[in-house]
């Protein structure tokens, strides 16, 4: 090698004196600051044992370019006790190979001696780390991440490092690594990679439990510990719970409202911000951070009784709502309502409504579950009280008797400064049937010209006096000339009242004006009868000719004889017992239910009896008729004025059927009468009798024998039953007299 070195060099000197040009081989044809000297290690770690041995390669560089035939200079640096040798004598250029190798043994000391390599040219140097290890002494552990989110996917990376000594990197050792938990948390580590260098590291996944965790490297006797905090992840779940769940509606009262703020795994967060919410009226203090994921606020009671939901919020995660029920005070006003004011005690199924008392308190809120009772002083019928919870309890009112009357509702709960219950009440009104009518005109006078007019006003009243609403009444005058608003008809409003204009006077003097409502007629005219008296009535068309002496010019037809009934129907009672010792007898319709012998039956054409029943009606007919003969020969008692023949000519000698209608109208009232006049009955008992043979001899009425009564002896006579036989100008006399 020397050889062939000095064989260039002079061939170069040669050329040089020859040519006279000075020539510079490719290893200088860089500057200094160009070179750079490389020492790479065969092995960077070797034991201090003394005989492990590495190999040292030099190269040397010109950038990035090897240079060839360079002179270099080995050396080993000693760090400490710790050094090294060269193994056999190192090389002292390049060569044509541009790099140099020397082999290198290990000291037994452990330290880090450097081998250096000189370029001679240059004098730039290259270094290499020879770390002799001796047994490992010193163990270290250190975290990537020393906190990790407990989703149970984060990560972190433990490295732990074995040193000897001197502070030399243990590559040999084997490091293991353990973890512990504070409360329960658990993490996953993975293998445990040896680096080369003294480190070894293993990999870490966090739990879904937060927690702190500690990380533990070992080393035979060698431990090094770290700590890992594993933290709750984002908010995604809230609870909410109240300290109490009433309050009273005083505006005073509190208490304390919680919410606990948790991630997907239900680790609690602890450092969030936490707003409380509710859809009613209590109020709330500021949030306060308790620690460990609970917040808490003090809620406040309004005045107003209801129930409310809570509600927490962070971010964009609301809690469940939490029921907040704030109650009422103590009872302290009572009000009582009726569905309608009025009621009909003639409906049918009967009139009812409803009563509602409503208790509150102070503040105005109901109050429910108090002992309410609701009352009447009345002949109304209560239903028993029902308590609806909402501070409103009912009673059905079904109606008695006509007549005003309080419904009154208490509260046992509640009472006045001096003790006593304090009730509420409200006026009800039950309508009876129409019993009055009262008619009155405004104006009264007016003149003559079809365009005036006044204004009739009828109220229909109960025994009571309260106006009957919805009654129709019609209006109608004597002269039949007078013009009636709505064709004389009319409605009762609330009050019982009717109105209609009366126009179409055309002629001076009074004129008379009655109305008909429910039955009941009032002013009617006094000489509407008399003129249809004196009308000639010609024969009926259904009828055989009646002959004259069988003819009665004071026959009223249909309408006269249900007028008059109306009329005086309803007075008779009263005028019995007021004429009773007059001797006079008012004669009602006939009636198909005698109370004192049981249902009649009318015999118009009808036939024979059938066998076992009483012929009543027979009887009736000769009571009502009497003798006709003798009133065909007394034409004049018609105008008689006596009180004797006008009753007993009115009424004819009476029977037995006309006593009992006496008695079925009038009651006991007459019963004196009855034994008074028996003597009387006896004799005409006998006369029905010869009739009702008279009749059984005659048979049943045949299909082409005209209409009547049968056994009369006068074909087309009028039905005994069908009409009331006393005239009703005369009735309209005696009631003239009365007034």
């Amino acid at each position: 090698m020397f050889a062939r070195k000095w064989l260039i060099l002079g061939l170069a000197l040669l050329a040089a004196i020859a040519g006279g040009v000075k020539v510079v081989s490719q290893a200088f044809a860089s500057t200094a600051s160009q070179i750079t000297v490389q020492v790479t290690l065969s092995r960077a770690f070797v034991p201090a044992d003394g005989h492990t041995s590495l190999t040292a390669t030099v190269s040397v560089l010109a950038g990035s370019t090897t240079q060839a035939f360079r002179q270099i200079e080995w050396g080993i640096l000693a760090s400490g006790p710790a050094s090294a040798t060269f193994q056999g004598t190192p090389p002292t250029d390049t060569g044509l190979f541009d790099s140099a190798s020397a082999t290198v043994v290990a000291g037994t000391s452990p330290g880090k001696p450097q081998i250096v390599v000189t370029d001679e040219q240059t004098g730039q140097t290259g270094t290499a780390i020879i770390n002799q290890y001796g047994t490992s002494s010193h163990l270290t552990i250190a975290l990537s991440q020393p906190t990790v989110t407990a989703d149970g996917k984060s990560t972190s990376v433990a490295t732990a490092t074995a040193t000897d000594s001197a502070g030399v990197g243990v590559p040999v050792d084997a490091v293991s690594f353990s973890s512990a938990s504070d409360s329960g948390g658990s993490v996953k580590i993975g293998a445990v990679t040896n680096h080369g260098d003294g480190t070894y590291s293993a990999t870490i996944t966090a739990g879904t439990k937060a927690d702190n965790e500690t990380i533990t490297a070992t080393d035979r006797t060698m431990t090094a510990s770290a700590a890992l905090a594993e933290i709750p992840g984002p908010a995604a779940t809230m609870t909410m719970s109240l300290g109490a769940a009433t309050l009273p509606s005083d505006g005073a009262s509190t208490t304390t409202a919680s919410a606990t703020v948790s991630d997907a795994f239900g680790n609690r967060r602890a450092s969030d911000t936490v707003a409380f919410h509710t859809d009613g009226h209590v109020t709330f203090g500021p949030t306060v951070n308790q620690g460990g994921g609970l917040y808490t606020a003090t809620v406040k009671a309004s005045t107003v009784a209801d129930v409310e939901h809570l509600t927490a919020v962070d971010g964009t995660v609301t809690s469940p709502a939490a029921t907040l029920t704030v109650t009422p005070g103590p009872a302290a006003n009572l009000t009582l309502s009726l569905g309608k004011s009025t009621l009909t005690t003639t409906a049918n199924p009967a009139d009812s409504t409803t009563a509602t008392a409503t208790v509150t308190d102070v503040h105005g809120n109901a109050v429910p579950h108090d002992p309410v009772a609701i009352t009447t002083n009345g002949h109304a019928q209560m239903g028993s009280v029902v308590d609806h919870g909402d501070g409103t309890y009912t009673a059905t009112v079904t109606a008695g008797a006509p007549g005003p009357e309080t419904i009154t509702a208490a509260d046992a709960a509640l009472k006045n400064a001096d003790g006593s219950l304090k009730a509420a009440a409200a006026p009800l009104t039950e309508i009876g049937p129409p019993a009055q009518l009262t008619l009155t005109l405004n104006p009264t006078h007016i003149h003559v010209d079809p365009s005036n007019y006044a204004i009739a006003t009828v109220t229909v009243s109960d025994v009571a006096g309260d106006g009957v609403p919805g009654v129709t009444v019609t209006f109608g005058s004597d002269s039949g000339v007078l013009n009636f608003s709505n064709n004389g008809t009319g409605t009762t409003d609330a009050n019982g009242q009717a109105h209609v204009q009366v126009s179409g006077v055309t002629n001076a003097g009074p004129q008379t004006i009655y109305v008909t409502a429910a039955n009941k007629t009032t002013n009617l005219p006094r000489h509407r009868h008399r003129e249809r008296r004196r009308r000639k009535r010609g024969p009926r068309p259904d009828r055989h000719p009646r002959p004259r002496r069988h003819q009665r010019r004071h026959r009223p037809d249909e309408r006269q004889r249900r007028r008059h009934l109306h009329l005086h129907g309803p007075l008779l009672e009263d005028r019995a017992a007021r004429d009773a010792d007059r001797g006079r007898r008012l004669v009602p319709p006939h009636r198909d239910h005698d109370p004192h012998r049981g249902p009649r039956r009318r015999h118009h054409g009808d036939g024979v009896p059938e066998p076992g029943e009483r012929d009543r009606g027979w009887h009736v007919h000769r009571a009502v008729h009497g003798d006709r003969r003798r009133r065909q020969r007394q034409p004049d008692r018609r105008r008689a004025r006596d009180h004797e023949q006008h009753r007993r000519h009115r009424h004819g000698r009476g029977g037995r059927g006309l006593l009992d209608r006496h008695l079925h109208l009038d009651g006991d009232g007459l019963e004196d009468r009855r034994l008074r006049h028996r003597h009387r009955h006896r004799r005409h008992r006998r006369g029905a009798r010869d009739l009702r043979d008279g009749h059984a001899q005659a048979g049943p009425r045949r299909s082409d024998q005209p209409l009547g009564h049968p056994g009369c002896g006068q074909p087309g006579r009028r039905r005994a039953l069908d009409h009331h036989p006393h005239r009703p100008h005369r009735g309209r006399e005696r009631e003239r007299r009365l007034r």
